[in-house]
Order: structure tokens, then sequence, then C-alpha cells
């Protein structure tokens, strides 16, 4: 049909053959665009996208939850670690406080442990874990009492925090006397056998093994509060004497714990070797018992009357 412009219907004609065109051309455009099997088309463009962003937000996700987790489960072993570093440390001040109180019981001191107790202080808190009340007899019936305290901390403590822990527990009981007892500190080792340092005139640090605790090391703790306590009533001690005693027994620690880490092997096999490691922990409590009753003695000449 040729087009005839004066011709309503041959007009009509071409504007229906183009509207059909174009009609079939949007159909056709749009299917492209919704068929799947076309790698470009934009319903498969759209899903591409869609998969990346719903992987991108996962794996964000996932990231954050693993976070998340980790913070969990590392606060949750915090807790389980401080339990157990709370059980270790009350079991520790619970045999330590056995341990003082049998040398109380022989010494006639009396021992008492507040800070298991949660017995508040003069300073209103429960800081200050042992007390040892000295035998009336030798402070001519002053009350004298020296303090211990007992630390178990995973990290090495600075002789500062133990001045520090030592102060608050001295103020707490009312003590002019303390002794704090650690797993690790600054300087010494329960290892080498170094385990005893006077930090002043007044306070002292003992490095205990939790597990395996020197009697003989909290023996010689004992003694040197009790000389303290007693020099503070203004007993005539030779200091010198008794610094000798400390620091000889101190020795003969030291020596022992050199045989118990370098010669394991040989004290199992060789009876001989493990004689002489007994015998030098009974030098060791021999000398503790000299020492004690070079004090005692001294004490006890200066509270007899004078002859008139």
């Amino acid at each position: 049909l040729k087009f005839d412009p004066e011709n309503k219907a041959s007009i009509l004609s071409q504007f229906d053959d183009l509207i059909q065109k174009k009609s079939q051309d949007q159909n056709a455009e749009i299917m492209n665009r919704l068929d799947f099997n076309v790698p470009t088309s934009a319903i498969n463009m759209l899903q591409k996208n869609l998969n990346e962003h719903v992987t991108s937000q996962f794996g964000e996700l996932g990231l954050k939850v693993d976070e998340i987790t980790k913070s969990l489960a590392k606060a949750e072993q915090a807790k389980i670690d401080k339990k157990v570093q709370a059980s270790r440390g009350m079991d520790f001040e619970a045999a330590l406080f056995q341990i003082v109180a049998s040398f109380a019981h022989i010494k006639s001191d009396v021992a008492d442990n507040p800070g298991a107790q949660k017995i508040s202080g003069l300073s209103g808190n429960d800081e200050g874990d042992i007390t040892v009340e000295v035998s009336p007899k030798e402070t001519h019936g002053e009350n004298v009492a020296f303090v211990w305290e007992g630390k178990l901390r995973k990290d090495t403590i600075s002789i500062k925090q133990c001045m520090e822990e030592l102060q608050k527990g001295m103020t707490n009981r009312g003590c002019k006397v303390g002794i704090i007892a650690v797993e690790k500190v600054s300087g010494l080792s329960a290892q080498s056998g170094d385990v005893f340092k006077e930090i002043n005139d007044t306070m002292a640090v003992l490095v205990l093994d939790p597990n395996d605790i020197d009697e003989n090391a909290v023996h010689l703790a004992y003694l040197w509060a009790r000389w303290k306590c007693l020099m503070d009533l203004g007993a005539a001690l030779d200091t010198a004497l008794v610094m000798t005693g400390i620091n000889s027994i101190k020795q003969a620690m030291k020596s022992i714990s050199t045989m118990r880490t370098n010669n394991t092997a040989v004290l199992r096999a060789i009876d001989s070797n493990s004689a002489l490691f007994t015998a030098l922990e009974n030098n060791v409590a021999a000398e503790l018992e000299k020492l004690s009753k070079a004090i005692e003695e001294v004490n006890a000449e200066k509270s007899e009357p004078l002859d008139q």
C-alpha cells in the first residue's frame, strides 16, 4: 500500500505498523533483559550484583559474629582465670596460715586469719590476711603484733607494690611490722633459694612456691618479724648478730635450692647426696632454732628486774 497523505486509512495503517514494530522491539528488549539465558541480561546482572552484595554483607556479618564470639570467649576465659587465681590465692593463704599458726603455737603467740574471715579492721576493710600477736610474756604485757599479706598474681610484683600492699594491711590491722608472701617478685626467686628480703625496718617480702611452701623460709620471716616487734619495744638485741644469723640461714637455703634444681637425678641415684641434702635442711632448722633462742634469751635478760 503506497502512502497517500490524503488518505486517512493509509496514514492510520502506517501508524499502526510503526506502533506494532515499536511494541515488538520493546517486548523483545524486555524479554532480553529478563532472559536468564543471556549472560548480560539485566536480570542476570541484577542477580549477580545482589549475590555479590549478599556475599559481602554475610562476610562482614561473619567477621562481626566471629569478633563477638572471640570477645565473649576471652571474657569468659578471663572470668575462669580469675576464679582459678582466686581459688589458688585462698588455698595459698590457708596453707600459709596453718604454717604461721604452728610457729605461733610454739612461741605462745596468737595467730589469726581475719582476711579469710572477711573481718574489717581499723580502715574498714579486710586488708591484712594473717595477724600474729606476740606473746605478752615477751612484750611485758604490751600489745604487739605483726601482719602477713599473701598475694598470688600471674605477673611479677614489684617491691613498690609490695610496700603499698603491706602499708594497707599494717594500717588496717594496727601493726608496725609486716611481711608479704608472694609467688613472683622482682629480684627474688624460689628456684634460686633467694627468697627473703628486708625492704625496710618494718617490711619484708618472702617468695614462696604455692605448690610447695618452704616452711623454713616462713620460719625465717616469722623470726625476723618477731625480732622487729621486740626491737620496737626497746629490746636490747644485737642487731649485727641477728642479721648474721639471718644471712647465714638465707645462704644455707640457697644451697638447698641449688641442690634441688641441679642435682635431682643425682639425689635419686646416690644415697650419700640425699643424706647431704637432708643434713643441709637439718642445719637450716637448727640455725633457725638457734636464732630463735638467742632472741628469746636476750629479751628475757632485759626483762629481769635489777638487784637492789
